[in-house]
This record gives C-alpha cells, structure tokens and sequence, in this order.
C-alpha cells in the first residue's frame, strides 16, 4: 500500500501530536483518551496535515465521492485512545458527511469500528435510527459483534467512510493508539444555509489566522464554500451527494 508519509514524517507527526496534547493537558484531570484540535497550532503540523490532504492518490479518492471541490469542517481532530478506553456506543452521524481517518500509529485492532452496508438501510435522509436501538441489549450484542468491522490498519494508512454508517469506538486494548480525524462536505450538500454556520462555528474553535497553509484555509473557510457553492449551483455541472 501507498504510504503518504514516510516513516520520519509519522515519527514526527507523533512527536508532535504528543507535545500539543501534553501541554493543553498539564493543568487539567482529563485522562490520555482526548481528542485536540489540530490546525493553527503548530506550523509544521499544519504543513503535514496539508501533505496528507493533497496527495494525488487519497485526492482522487475523495473526489470520486465529494466531487471535484468540497469542504472539510475546520475543527478536525487528533484521537488518543488508551487501553482505559471504554469505546463508544453505535451511533450515525450527519447526512452528507464523510470521514477521513488517517492512522498515525498502528492499529492492528482498530478502534472505530462500523457495521459495513448500514448507510444504505436509512429510508428517511435526515432519520438516526442507530440511536432507536437498545445497543446495550445481550441479545444485540451477540448479534452485533459478527457484523461490526474494525478500521484496522498501519501508521500511514487511511480509511474514507460515510458518518451514516452504524458506527462506534471499540473498547482500546493497546496503549497510545492516535488517529487523525478529518469530516468532509460535497459542494451539492442541500441544507446549504445550515452547513455554512456549520463552518463557521467550527471555525470559532481554532485559530484560523494561525494556519500555515492556504490550502487548508481556503478548504475550512465558509466564504470560500459560500463562493464555490454558488458557481456551482449556477453552472450546468451535475453533482451528486454522497450516499452517507
């Protein structure tokens, strides 16, 4: 498989990642299984995040679902998870949005996991209805773990899923597990009015100026989807949302 970094850049990624956690961690009880926002903050990271997000190969692919512009939502994160972890129940997520989880670490096991087809079983674009089900249920736990597929993989490598798809967070059994986690829009999203607040309010917990990137910027902004979106919606381009 392709390794969009090299085996020094992943170590430095982690380096990096480990210092920023430390340090908005010191003063505070959380535990080590956090996510923290990633962009604005260090201009090397910002440059790394910029080189996995514009290679040719992981490009092609998201624009095969997103078409050729979309827009990623600006607080994308850095997952921790420890062997304290106790995961997180199955769950959907919003209508349109993909995910992009790069794994900065190995994770032979996974920690998100998804049941694979759900997105396809929702009738209603706007209806959650993992969150109808009792996941607690012995008799829906049973069934659950033959179904559920963990998103394994090596430092380096990535998974795109849709966020309607059944999904969860697995109970960690490895120390220091960290992936990056990335939420993407198609230009085509019809709730347009209410993804451009989207944005904005993502945009409110970073440090936008601080970006050392205009790609990312240009890519996280609301006025440059506002923009993107209203060439589109006036051209004859025919685009379809993503299935999620």
């Amino acid at each position: 498989k392709e390794k969009i970094l090299n085996d020094i850049e992943l170590n430095n990624l982690n380096k990096i990642l480990v210092d920023i956690k430390t340090k908005e961690t010191k003063d505070t009880v959380l535990n080590d299984n956090i996510s923290i926002n990633l962009l604005g903050k260090n201009s090397e990271l910002d440059k790394i995040i910029e080189k996995i997000l514009t290679n040719e190969s992981l490009k092609k692919n998201l624009e095969c679902i997103l078409g050729e512009k979309y827009v990623l939502r600006a607080d994308c994160v850095a997952r921790f998870s420890n062997s304290d972890d106790d995961g997180m129940y199955i769950h959907q997520d919003g209508y349109g949005e993909t995910s992009l989880t790069f794994l900065v670490t190995n994770q032979e096991n996974g920690t998100t996991a998804v049941v694979p087809g759900t997105h396809l079983l929702v009738p209603f674009k706007k209806a959650r209805i993992a969150e109808k089900l009792s996941w607690s249920s012995p008799k829906l736990q049973k069934l659950t773990k033959y179904f559920l597929k963990p998103l394994k993989g090596f430092a380096g490598e990535y998974h795109i899923w849709f966020n309607r798809i059944f999904h969860g967070r697995l109970k960690s059994i490895k120390d220091n597990q960290i992936s990056l986690i990335f939420s993407f829009w198609p230009l085509a999203y019809p709730e347009n009015e209410q993804l451009s607040q989207m944005l904005k309010n993502a945009l409110n917990k970073i440090n936008y100026k601080n970006i050392n990137s205009n790609y990312l910027k240009d890519l996280v902004s609301d006025e440059v989807f506002v923009k993107n979106y209203n060439e589109f919606k006036n051209s004859s381009l025919k685009e379809k949302t993503p299935v999620g």
